[in-house]
């Protein structure tokens, strides 16, 4: 999906008068394509309204993923979605790159591990008893 606020250059609670002159002055600019469906989709009430909403679950996602540092990667680096790609500040050095470690980090990774070594001490126990059982029946 593309952003035509953003390719006419115009504010999203622009007027259809609005939007009609900035899709004129794009005309030598910008793709054919792109224009004509600029004018199919903001110059008609509903399709505008169903596109100013998904367009605003997609600004959402490009701000979400910017956070998490994954701009630009095999995870978003489809040419249709640049339009909702947004170039995040530089990043500190103590600040984690990876986007598994970021949701580590942020789901308070260290009671996972408590847990982790719960079941692994259970399944050991598990492995202990059964072995002692069949002892048990062989004796």
């Amino acid at each position: 999906m593309k952003d035509f606020y953003k390719h006419i250059e115009a504010d999203e609670e622009s007027t259809e008068s609005t939007i009609q002159a900035a899709i004129a002055s794009k005309s030598l600019t910008l793709e054919p394509e792109v224009l004509d469906a600029a004018k199919f989709v903001l110059l008609d009430e509903q399709r505008r309204a169903v596109y100013d909403r998904n367009r605003q679950v997609l600004l959402t996602i490009g701000a979400l993923r910017s956070h998490l540092g994954m701009n630009l990667r095999p995870f978003w680096a489809r040419a249709d979605a640049r339009d909702f790609t947004y170039v995040s500040a530089p990043r500190r050095r103590d600040q984690p790159t990876d986007p598994i470690a970021v949701i580590r980090a942020a789901s308070g990774g260290r009671r996972k591990r408590v847990r982790r070594r719960w079941l692994k001490r259970l399944a050991i126990l598990v492995v202990i008893l059964l072995v002692v059982m069949a002892i048990l029946r062989w004796s």
